[in-house]
């Protein structure tokens, strides 16, 4: 199988995966606690995430269904990525101070996650590799 035909496959079977998960899963809330920085180049400047039981509960279920077994002893920290770079601690911290400037509501925005996306995300800096298989919407909570 030559390198494409892989690609194909394993999209494939991904989005067959994505399909059996979906009926499983609803639009959850989720609240900001802040811009935060780390220590590397996937976690250079975000906007961390509440850790409220229905954000733990559908990371769980997701990594659970896709086999993902691999650093289950780290403890999962929503988060959405502002910025993806190889930064001093200085320029991190210029980052932070810049994002809160342009938003001083980073830390209390409140939404609903309504719609999830996968991708393929090798482990490239330039991010070039990366692949959206797919995304759907999640079912609204009937109340």
């Amino acid at each position: 199988m030559c390198s494409t035909d892989t690609v194909l496959f394993r999209t494939s079977s991904l989005t067959d995966r994505l399909l059996t998960i979906k009926p499983s899963l609803q639009a959850y809330p989720a609240h900001t606690k802040g811009v935060s920085i780390g220590s590397s180049f996937w976690q250079c400047v975000y906007v961390l995430l509440d850790t409220n039981p229905e954000v733990m509960e559908t990371s769980a279920h997701c990594r659970k269904h896709f086999g993902y077994t691999s650093d289950m002893d780290t403890p999962y920290m929503p988060h959405m990525s502002l910025l993806y770079a190889n930064l001093t601690n200085e320029e991190k911290q210029k980052a932070l101070e810049k994002a809160n400037a342009l938003d001083d509501q980073f830390g209390d925005l409140g939404f609903t996650i309504d719609r999830l996306e996968l991708w393929i995300t090798d482990a490239n800096e330039t991010l070039s590799s990366w692949e959206k298989v797919d995304e759907f919407h999640l079912q609204k909570h009937c109340h």
